[in-house]
């Protein structure tokens, strides 16, 4: 009896301690389990928040960057079209003067020879009649000599002084012809003098009146020659232009969708990861999304604002040479064609949030294909800005070029 009373109390303690001890164990590995717990969360949230930082560190290095060069550019391509600008018109001024020089040369070479032609051709008159005079004055004084003579030998037979009387008065006659004779040369001289100054007063003022005339002229005629030269000019520049861009967009349309499609593909093969992986991908994605629309929005921007530029300094120079009419269209024209490409990117981006939304509201599956979708996106919208730069500065050499031999060919 006391041996089986013994065993049942026992029996009764083992299996009390073993209850306590059971107590006791489990809540000690529940009290370990929460301290883990704890322990793995803040790990994590530490973790999560250095990654978050270094995500930050790096994006605002790749816009400072991106940033950065696209300045860089922008203001080199500035330097090349001043440059290249100031070059043509120093050139062209450069040509005009020397036609103008030209020009003025051979309208005084003509004006100089018609003068002299002219006053050659009254000198030659006026010789003529003052060589008639003298040769009808000099028969007159032979003559007169003649009768004098006879006068003369007549008075010789008279008295001495009537003689005496008629050599006096004949000596007095050729002092006063050669006086005549010298007053007559002299008013000669100073008629010919008045009416060469006259005249080249004349001429100078018709000069002028006529040299005025042909510069308006030919002002008129090279500004309407310039005006249809440049609007030819301008037609073909844009229709190669449209032409380029049609071409890049169609391009650009084709490799998007044949990297979409192989990235679906790929990405049905992601199924098995992690689910703090997929929201960090989520994460990632949406901030890479962000970023990409920033940036494509701050270049659109930038290049709206150079075209702004382009197009007051394109007026101001079609004011100055009295091209109101083709400046007021083209800005009419640019205008229409900005308001068209905004109304065109903005129904993109639409449709891309409103894909992106949607993509984020399926399953975990979906937002971890976008996100891979997403991060080549951004790579390949990275590429094709690089060569969008590269095209608009192969297309800035081009319409150099196309300039320059136009110019040659005009000059």
């Amino acid at each position: 009896m006391f041996a089986k009373t013994r065993q049942s109390v026992i029996v009764v303690q083992s299996w009390a301690r073993g209850y306590i001890a059971r107590k006791k164990h489990q809540h000690t590995r529940d009290a370990v389990v929460l301290i883990q717990a704890h322990c793995r969360g803040y790990l994590a949230r530490c973790l999560y928040r250095r990654e978050k930082s270094a995500r930050l560190v790096q994006a605002a290095v790749r816009g400072y960057l991106v940033r950065s060069h696209y300045r860089q550019t922008r203001r080199r391509v500035i330097i090349c079209q001043a440059a290249v600008r100031g070059h043509l018109i120093r050139k062209k001024f450069q040509q005009l003067r020397r036609a103008v020089c030209l020009l003025q040369s051979n309208v005084r070479t003509w004006h100089a020879r018609r003068q002299f032609c002219q006053n050659r051709t009254k000198i030659i008159a006026i010789q003529a009649l003052a060589r008639g005079f003298l040769a009808r004055r000099h028969y007159q004084r032979e003559k007169s000599a003649i009768l004098a003579q006879a006068v003369v030998r007549g008075y010789l037979v008279r008295k001495h002084y009537q003689r005496t009387r008629s050599s006096v008065i004949l000596c007095q006659a050729a002092v006063r012809g050669h006086l005549s004779r010298k007053r007559y040369l002299d008013l000669c001289r100073a008629v010919c003098l008045l009416q060469s100054h006259v005249r080249a007063l004349i001429a100078k003022r018709q000069y002028c009146h006529d040299r005025t005339r042909i510069i308006n002229i030919q002002a008129l005629v090279r500004g309407h020659l310039a005006r249809r030269q440049y609007h030819s000019v301008r037609t073909r520049v844009v229709v190669c232009q449209a032409a380029i861009r049609r071409f890049l967009a169609r391009n650009r349309y084709r490799k998007i969708r044949l990297t979409v499609c192989g990235l679906q593909a790929h990405a049905r093969g992601l199924q098995l990861r992690k689910e703090v992986q997929r929201q960090r991908a989520s994460i990632v994605k949406c901030q890479a999304v962000v970023r990409g629309h920033l940036v494509h929005k701050r270049f659109k921007h930038t290049v709206s604002s150079i075209r702004s530029c382009q197009a007051a300094v394109r007026a101001f120079l079609e004011r100055k040479r009295r091209r109101e009419a083709a400046t007021l269209l083209q800005a009419v024209a640019r205008g229409w064609i900005s308001r068209r490409r905004s109304r065109r990117d903005l129904a993109h981006i639409t449709r891309a949030q409103s894909t992106v939304r949607g993509y984020l509201a399926r399953r975990q599956y979906q937002r971890e294909r976008a996100a891979v979708v997403v991060c080549q996106s951004v790579v390949r919208r990275h590429q094709a800005m690089g060569r969008y730069s590269h095209v608009l500065q192969s297309v800035i050499l081009l319409q150099a070029r196309v300039r320059g031999i136009l110019n040659r060919r005009r000059h």
